[in-house]
C-alpha cells in the first residue's frame, strides 16, 4: 500500500465491507495491514449503526443475536462463581 494518510473511514474499504468481503480480505487486496482495515471499519460502523447488519446479509451470515435477559442473568451468575471459587466450571 502507499504510505499516505487516508481519512478514516477510507470509503472504498467501507464500500468493499458493505458488499461482505472480511477484513481480512481487504487488507489482502489494498496490500495494507488488517488492524489498520479494522480501525477504518470501527470508525464507519459508529458512524452507520446499520453497516454491520449490511455486511452479515451481504456475507450470507445469519445475524448475530443480541443476548437475552436470561443470558445476561446467567454470564452474571457465572462471573460470580469464577471469582468465588477462582476457576471455571466444570
Amino acid at each position: 500500500m502507499d504510505r499516505r494518510l487516508r481519512r478514516a473511514p477510507d470509503a472504498e474499504w467501507v464500500l468493499m465491507y458493505r458488499l461482505g468481503l472480511s477484513r481480512q480480505r481487504i487488507a489482502a487486496l489494498v496490500r495494507s495491514e488488517p488492524a489498520t482495515v479494522g480501525y477504518h471499519l470501527v470508525i464507519a460502523r459508529r458512524q452507520d449503526p446499520g453497516l454491520e447488519a449490511e455486511h452479515q446479509v451481504a456475507a450470507g451470515a445469519a445475524p448475530v443475536p443480541h443476548p437475552s435477559p436470561k443470558d445476561l442473568a446467567r454470564m452474571d451468575e457465572l462471573i460470580a462463581w469464577v471469582k468465588a471459587e477462582g476457576r471455571l466450571p466444570p
